[in-house]
């Protein structure tokens, strides 16, 4: 494995982990990413057997990283340590997809996220359609907006839970995670102050006033979405569906995973189907989606790139 230092326009430095395909190469790269409050390696636990080892083991070159702020991913001097949303959006995704294409040019790139980068890189996408992504999966990722949220009580967890993230932060500068057992990695809080806004505001905007939600729209490139059943609170049942309905321009495979139809007496909760090796058959489920549509969508962007030049030649 080889630790990957990628610089940002604004100065950060973000790391990731590459790990090369076991066997016969899928001729797919895979560019993942950890849910809030959290570094690259909940990815792979245990270390060696977590679900980027296993889709290593399926073919695929993976790279694994920290978001700003996360893990080993810092400013590159002691200033600058504050970050929104948007530069996870805006800097972060972009940086490290140019990068990872740059090194794998042949190859197609696939982005999949965890929560926070789950939703994050559908954001990246409908603001910046252009990247060379080929194919998104996203493990329980939607919004904390009313209009997603039919359940009223559930509504009002959501509310609560936002304001205490928001008065946490504050109090402390930033959301402790260690300190609160939330997580590993603290969040910034300007990041959490801007969550609690999009709640107050049932809005999911960019600061400049870029609407996410409906940016989802313009999203071209297929989607898997998998989500837990026994999600109570994070990304429910019903806010899951109703997000990516949003999806409208591309085909989007839903998957809810109940435990009784992959014979496992259980259903997952928000960071089971990311932690627990025990869905490693969902985690093949994506394996075999991305051989499936990866190498298509990229094909098609090939030729569509192809015909544009060959139009432009003889004009």
């Amino acid at each position: 494995m080889e630790t990957c230092r990628v610089p940002t326009s604004d100065g950060w430095t973000l790391a990731a982990e590459h790990r090369e395909p076991e066997g016969s190469p899928a001729g797919v790269v895979v560019l993942a990413g950890h849910a809030l409050l959290a570094n690259r390696r909940s990815l792979d636990r245990p270390r060696g057997g977590g679900l980027v080892s296993r889709l290593a083991a399926r073919g695929f070159r993976v790279y694994t990283f920290d978001v700003r702020g996360h893990g080993e991913s810092r400013p590159r001097t002691d200033e600058g340590g504050r970050w929104t949303y948007d530069d996870i959006v805006r800097e972060d995704f972009p940086a490290l997809v140019q990068f990872v294409s740059r090194r794998h040019p042949e190859e197609a790139l696939a982005v999949l996220g965890h929560s926070l980068t789950g939703h994050a890189a559908l954001a990246t996408l409908a603001w910046n359609p252009g990247l060379p992504v080929s194919a998104a999966v996203t493990f329980g990722a939607n919004e904390w907006l009313r209009r997603l949220e039919p359940d009223r009580r559930r509504w009002r967890e959501k509310i609560l839970c936002a304001a205490a993230m928001q008065v946490a932060a504050a109090l402390f500068g930033r959301l402790p995670a260690r300190l609160l057992r939330q997580g590993s990695d603290d969040e910034a809080r300007a990041v959490i102050e801007q969550l609690a806004w999009w709640v107050r505001r049932n809005r999911w905007l960019a600061r400049d006033g870029f609407d996410y939600l409906a940016g989802l729209a313009e999203i071209r490139v297929p989607v898997l979405a998998i989500s837990g059943a026994a999600d109570r609170l994070l990304c429910t049942p019903e806010s899951f569906r109703i997000f990516h309905e949003h999806l409208t321009s591309t085909r989007v495979n839903r998957i809810m995973v109940r435990g009784c139809e992959w014979g496992v007496s259980k259903d997952p909760g928000h960071m089971d189907l990311v932690l627990d090796p025990i869905w490693r058959p969902v985690w093949d489920r994506a394996a075999d989606w991305m051989l499936e549509n990866v190498h298509n969508a990229h094909a098609r962007a090939e030729s569509h790139h192809g015909e544009h030049g060959h139009l432009a030649a003889s004009s």
